[in-house]
C-alpha cells in the first residue's frame, strides 16, 4: 500500500507469503522463539534503540496472525497476535519490501491495528528478515508518536537488518552440507521428525528415499577427490530437478543422499517420485554423468514408505542409471 505517509522500498526476489508452506518450513527450522535470550539479536535491537532514539525495536518472526519476537526492547512480551491484514510485519513478509509508516493513525490499513488504536504504535519502519533466501519476518523500529524517520536512522535499520541476516546465515551454514549446499543429516532428521509428528493429525503418507552411488570409493581412487566432489555436486543438481518444491533432498554424508517426500496420498506416489528420478537420470546427456560408477553403472535407490507411525514397506529399485 502506498499512502502519503507510507513508503515501500524494493528488495530482491525472495520466498515470500505469510501462508506459503515453503516459507513456513524455513520459519520452523529457524527455531527462533520468543524471548530466546540470543546475545547477537539482543545486541541488534539495543543498537537500534540507542542509535535511532526509539522506545521499541524488534526482531520479529512472522507466522499467520502471529508475531514472535526472538529479541525485543520496549514491547515487553514474547509475541503478539495481530491479524495479518492489519500487521505491519505481514506486509514486509508478503512483499519482501522495506516499509516505513510515519503516522499509522491516519493510514487506511494500519489504523485498524489494535496497537495503533491503543496509541502504542504510531510510527513504524521495518526491513525484511531473511534466512536462506526466505523472508521469515522483519527487523523494525517503532515509536509511540508519529514521526518521520531520518535517512540516517533508516540506514542504521537497514544495516542492522543485514547484520541479523548474517547471524542467521552463519547458523544456517551449520545446517548445510558444505559441498553440495543441500541440507545436512541433522536438518534431514529434524524435518523427518516434524513430518512424522504431523502424520498423527493427517491420513497422508511420508516417503523417504535413500540414494547412494555404488563404487564411489573406486571412482575417487581412480579419478581423484576433486572429480568425486564434482560428481556429487552434479548428482545433487540432477536430483533436485526431479523433485517437487516441497520435497527435501539432503546429503547424509559421503555418497549417501536422502529424499523426504511429504503430503503423499498413497504408496504409489512415492514410487512415482522414484520413477521420475530414474527416468530423468536415464535421459541425461552429460559427459560427467557417463563417469558414474565406471563399469558398474547401477546406483541403487531404496524407497521406504512411512505410513502412520513408521508402519510401511520397503521397495528396492535397481538401475538408477546416469547415462552419458
Amino acid at each position: 500500500m502506498n499512502t502519503s505517509n507510507t513508503q515501500l522500498r524494493e528488495s530482491p526476489q525472495h520466498i515470500t507469503g505469510v501462508n506459503n508452506p515453503l516459507r513456513l518450513r524455513v520459519v520452523e527450522e529457524s527455531q527462533l522463539s520468543g524471548h530466546m535470550g540470543d546475545q547477537d539479536l539482543d545486541a541488534i535491537v539495543s543498537t537500534l534503540v540507542l542509535a535511532c532514539k526509539v522506545p521499541m525495536a524488534i526482531v520479529n518472526v512472522v507466522r499467520p496472525d502471529l508475531q514472535t519476537y526472538p529479541s525485543e526492547l520496549g514491547v515487553g512480551q514474547p509475541f503478539t497476535q495481530i491479524a495479518d491484514q492489519e500487521s505491519f510485519c505481514t506486509q514486509i513478509v508478503e512483499t519482501a519490501h522495506a516499509l516505513v509508516v510515519s503516522d499509522a493513525s491516519t493510514d487506511p490499513l494500519y489504523s485498524k491495528n489494535p496497537l495503533v488504536r491503543a496509541r502504542t504504535i504510531m510510527a513504524y519502519a521495518g526491513e525484511p528478515l531473511i534466512e536462506d533466501g526466505t523472508v521469515i519476518g522483519s527487523v523494525a523500529i517503532l515509536d509511540t508518536t508519529s514521526r518521520i524517520f531520518t535517512e540516517t536512522e533508516l540506514a542504521v535499520l537497514r544495516h542492522q537488518a543485514r547484520l541479523a541476516q548474517a547471524v542467521l546465515e552463519l547458523r544456517h551454514s551449520a545446517r548445510t552440507d558444505y559441498l553440495t549446499g543441500l541440507p545436512n543429516r541433522r536438518v534431514f532428521f529434524d524435518r523427518l521428525t516434524l513430518a512424522l509428528s504431523r502424520l498423527q493429525r493427517s491420513d497422508e503418507c511420508v516417503g523417504v528415499l535413500f540414494v547412494d552411488v555404488d563404487g564411489f570409493k573406486r571412482f575417487n581412487d581412480q579419478f581423484g577427490h576433486a572429480a568425486g566432489d564434482y560428481l556429487l555436486q552434479k548428482l545433487s543438481a540432477y536430483l533436485l530437478t526431479s523433485l517437487r518444491p516441497m520435497d527435501t533432498l539432503a546429503r547424509l554424508g559421503g555418497d549417501e543422499f536422502a529424499i523426504l517426500c511429504e503430503g503423499l496420498k498413497s504408496h504409489s506416489q512415492a514410487e512415482e517420485v522414484a520413477a521420475r528420478i530414474v527416468a530423468h537420470l536415464n535421459s541425461l546427456d552429460d559427459p560427467i554423468a557417463g563417469l558414474v560408477l565406471m563399469n558398474e553403472r547401477t546406483p541403487q535407490m531404496y524407497v521406504m514408505l512411512v505410513v502412520g507411525r513408521l508402519v510401511g514397506h520397503r521397495i528396492f529399485l535397481a538401475a538408477l542409471v546416469a547415462r552419458g
